[in-house]
């Protein structure tokens, strides 16, 4: 039984085991979770089963009488992965359970991300058996139908699966708080109850436009899309143009490689090339190579075929601050607000989608934790504090939305691009970022426009922002005695954390795991290191800052979102700091206005951080 928010569940275990084939499987790049499991492909082969004690192995026949007797809305529905088997339940066999949980986003809490969470590895680490019979699954790749003793086999398989996610429910339970049981129903919910639409239209308009662009674009340049893919071939074609191609060292390898990522200063100065024709070629081979917007809207008509809804799938915890990430290989939280494909995606019947997203609160976090007392007093003001830094480092007076008429009568902002650098510096400044990094960031346009400043103008306005903002600085060296701390396992407490050997407890009670840490010569100056998931991670005061900002914003966001789905309302998605609802269209007002109250109130740890949220609704997500 599981009690939690006043509400009493049966918890029921469930381990689908299903067809998968070599050209039908979820590990490959084709298939994401939803299109393999809505693909006529699909077939359960069976579905262990555990209740209070007895484990089950039954066929989908005997699944489907079965779930006949369940009373879903009373039943909380536990698997490793359950946004999968959750998933299945709705779409296959059409239920929905009452409340959902899941191992997987448990272990993430209670072990940081700095382990594997499959479920052979958190048994393992529970000291539970783990998957002990990897065979039998194995044994039944690419048979859309098994023998009977291929079916026993599987059955067995899964009956330790099911076993193990019960065992591990329970021995991690007393280390996740509600609350977070209550985040990853939500989060599980998006997903295995969707019921946000598609407007096939206009993602066809979106993919028809992707395809037509690139087309025109390699056109122009003469050349192939195959010669524009491959490196060498590309770089070849620019030696034919008299460009010698851009080269870096690779991150990955250590060895020269082609700088050819958008993101490379040398290649984004071939953009600008006096030469036409490199211009085009340019064009076209970004052109080829980023498919992101294609194969987005293959996959937004692939979910809204038939009218099907739309699956949103996020990571609860995906994120080392326990942030949530996209999933489902198409990434709904990187969707370009305005643009054509979130636009795209629609309110049920009779509904609104309504959005309220919290500002500036990773900036308001950082202020108010370093006790940068007039930042966070201006934050409350509700002046511009972007305008303000600007007005300090430029000398003058700089207002970003202050607007005049130009000589052609059009409407234009003076302070437009100095604003934007003072914002740039205020949110991106916090964290210890250099001169150098602040150049390469506004040179490649990250949130703007490209701006290219020397570095004695880029330097100057590191340390305008470190001498006006004295106390975020000394917050880096705080943060660097708290690693101290970790290290040696000296105990204390800052603000509203806690701090311990290798570990950073947040105000709700979920901790930044930093296993490992310790000091390491680095060639006579110490730095420290705790293992990540594949290498030795590195750690320092600004870094700790940014790490825990980052979290606190989300303790922030995820308890409002539960307050908000406490008003009465669905949430459907959340991108980083942005809340997502739908309502009834006769009470969307009402539930904007009930969002923005709540996304403005401090939390009972924090209770004089000054907050701030705005938003708006429509028929589809366009906010």
């Amino acid at each position: 039984m599981l009690t939690i928010n006043g509400r009493t569940y049966n918890i029921l275990t469930l381990d689908f085991e299903t067809y998968y084939a070599s050209d039908f499987t979820l590990s490959g790049k084709e298939l994401n979770t939803s299109e393999y499991v809505r693909d006529p492909r699909f077939k359960v082969h069976g579905g262990s089963i555990m209740g209070q004690q007895t484990v089950q192995w039954l066929s989908h026949d005997q699944l489907v009488e079965f779930f006949k007797t369940v009373d879903w809305p009373n039943t909380a529905l536990l698997g490793h992965h359950t946004a999968f088997d959750g998933f299945i339940l709705s779409q296959r066999y059409g239920y929905v359970a009452g409340f959902y949980l899941d191992t997987m986003s448990m272990s993430r809490v209670a072990f940081g991300h700095s382990v594997l969470h499959n479920l052979n590895d958190v048994a393992k680490r529970l000291g539970l058996s783990g998957k002990v019979k990897k065979a039998s699954l194995t044994d039944t790749k690419g048979k859309v139908d098994l023998t009977e003793e291929e079916f026993f086999n599987l059955g067995e398989y899964a009956k330790d699966d099911a076993t193990d996610t019960r065992r591990a429910f329970e021995l991690m339970k007393p280390y996740v708080p509600d609350s977070e049981l209550r985040l990853m129903d939500a989060t599980i919910r998006m997903f295995a109850d969707p019921v946000l639409g598609i407007d096939e239209k206009l993602v066809q308009e979106v993919l028809d436009e992707e395809v037509a662009s690139k087309l025109a674009l390699v056109t122009t340049a003469g050349v192939s899309a195959d010669d524009l893919m491959s490196n060498d071939k590309f770089a070849d074609l620019l030696r034919a143009n008299n460009v010698v191609p851009p080269t870096k060292i690779s991150i990955r390898t250590g060895k020269p490689a082609y700088a050819f990522a958008k993101t490379d200063l040398a290649f984004q100065d071939l953009e600008n090339h006096p030469d036409p024709t490199v211009r085009n070629l340019v064009a076209a081979r970004l052109a080829v190579k980023s498919t992101i917007n294609e194969t987005r809207a293959i996959r937004f008509l692939r979910a809204g075929e038939n009218g099907a809804k739309l699956p949103v799938y996020l990571n609860y915890s995906g994120a080392h601050t326990h942030r949530w990430s996209g999933g489902n290989k198409m990434n709904l939280q990187n969707l370009m607000r305005g643009g054509k494909l979130r636009r795209s995606i629609l309110a049920p019947p009779g509904h609104v989608i309504v959005v309220s997203d919290s500002a500036q609160i990773e900036a308001r976090v950082l202020a108010w934790l370093a006790g940068q007392e007039d930042l966070v007093q201006a934050f409350r003001e509700k002046r511009d504090v972007y305008s303000e830094f600007a007005s300090i480092a430029f000398g003058r007076p700089i207002d970003r939305k202050r607007t005049e008429i130009g000589p052609d009568g059009q409407k234009f902002k003076p302070d437009e691009l100095e604003g934007y650098i003072g914002k740039t510096c205020v949110l991106g400044l916090g964290f210890g970022m250099g001169a150098v990094k602040l150049k390469m960031g506004l040179e490649e346009g990250r949130g703007g426009p490209p701006v290219f400043l020397t570095l004695a103008e880029t330097t100057n306005l590191v340390n305008t922002y470190r001498s006006v903002n004295n106390k975020i600085p000394a917050l880096w060296r705080k943060m660097e005695n708290i690693i101290q701390c970790m290290v040696l396992g000296t105990a204390g407490e800052y603000g509203p954390l806690k701090y311990d050997l290798g570990h950073i407890v947040l105000p709700n009670g979920v901790a930044l795991h930093y296993p490992g840490i310790c000091c390491v010569d680095n060639g006579g100056s110490g730095s420290y290191m705790y293992l990540g998931l594949k290498n030795a991670t590195k750690i320092y005061g600004g870094l700790l800052t940014e790490n825990v900002v980052q979290a606190l914003a989300r303790c922030i966001i995820a308890e409002q979102m539960l307050r908000v789905q406490d008003a009465g309302y669905r949430i459907v998605t959340s991108t980083h700091d942005e809340i997502v609802i739908v309502a009834p269209e006769a009470d969307a007002d009402q539930a904007l206005n009930v969002m923005i109250e709540i996304m403005s109130t401090p939390p009972d740890w924090a209770p004089d951080l000054p907050l701030a949220a705005e938003g708006g609704y429509d028929t589809c997500y366009s906010k």
